[in-house]
């Protein structure tokens, strides 16, 4: 009697794939003003600016603005990858400072977005433009100090704008998968080469616009090109993280294009997934996609 190999395969997808993009966030008065910290503050009457607070405290005026942490590659302030770094980033402080008053400029970078744990000390920046290579960490926090006479206009603090340029050789799946151990003696195999017959044809185009059929072409086993494709889909380039809010894409056409150059994947870890299932599904293996839900 013949014996058949079941197998299930975990594969382990990769959201942080170096982007082809910088970033670029921009924080306004009323952001500012509700952030994590706003001191001696207040909006402007027409707020469109983040002024002091004169009323019931004395000279010489003092007040301060602090964010929280913030994830700088990232429009939705969600956590990035661990892998990934920052090659660049620069923050300008959009203000108008009268004669007299001051805004000072503060950052502190760190690699935990949920604590300040390990997070750099307060740096003081010469002025409200800076470009810092190489940070010290993957998230950005910032201070401002303003401060003003007892006689004499209040600086305005219009926006805060913050570019990113992560590093793009960061990846996190560095390596693919390896195989330590293949006991296969007891499945029985055939003479003959094995085609998968019910594929559709969009799939034959997909899979060889991405190469993945001159890919897998050396493999010696069906694992091989299992572990084979799980690297190459995620190893592919990102782009655009996080911009399918509404009618998400099924079909791995609309998520794999050319950026740059190269092929990049659209989206985040559902979009690698939709990519894999797709790439089995076309080798003739059976997949799915399993969410998880609280």
């Amino acid at each position: 009697m013949q014996k058949l190999l079941l197998f299930s395969l975990l594969v382990a997808l990769s959201c942080s794939s170096p982007t082809l993009n910088s970033y670029t966030l921009v924080f306004v008065p009323s952001e500012l003003y509700n952030g994590k910290i706003a001191q001696h503050v207040r909006l402007s009457p027409d707020k469109d600016a983040v002024v002091l607070e004169r009323r019931n405290f004395k000279a010489p005026y003092r007040g301060l603005i602090e964010s929280d942490q913030i994830d700088p590659q990232n429009n939705n302030n969600l956590s990035v990858p661990e892998s990934m770094t920052l090659k660049s980033i620069e923050i300008r402080i959009d203000a108008i400072i009268p004669d007299g008053s001051a805004v000072d400029l503060y950052l502190s970078f760190g690699d935990n977005y949920f604590s300040t744990n390990g997070w750099s000390d307060w740096k003081k920046e010469k002025t409200l433009s800076a470009l810092i290579n190489n940070p010290p960490g993957k998230y950005i926090r910032f201070r401002l100090v303003m401060s003003a006479p007892e006689i004499g206009e209040t600086p305005e603090i219009l926006s805060v704008t913050i570019n990113a340029e992560p590093n793009k050789s960061s990846l996190s799946f560095k390596k693919e998968l390896e195989i330590l151990q293949f006991d296969n003696e007891q499945l029985i195999t055939s003479q003959y080469a094995f085609a998968y017959e019910r594929q559709d044809e969009y799939l034959n185009e997909f899979i060889e616009q991405m190469g993945y059929n001159a890919l897998v072409s050396n493999a010696n086993s069906d694992l091989k090109k299992l572990f084979m494709l799980n690297t190459a889909v995620a190893s592919t380039f990102n782009y655009e993280r996080g911009s399918w809010a509404a009618g998400y894409p099924f079909d791995p056409r609309e998520i794999c294009s050319m950026q740059n150059g190269e092929m990049a994947i659209r989206g985040h870890c559902m979009s690698y997934a939709v990519v894999l299932i797709n790439s089995l599904t076309a080798f003739g293996y059976y997949s799915r996609h399993w969410q998880q839900t609280d």
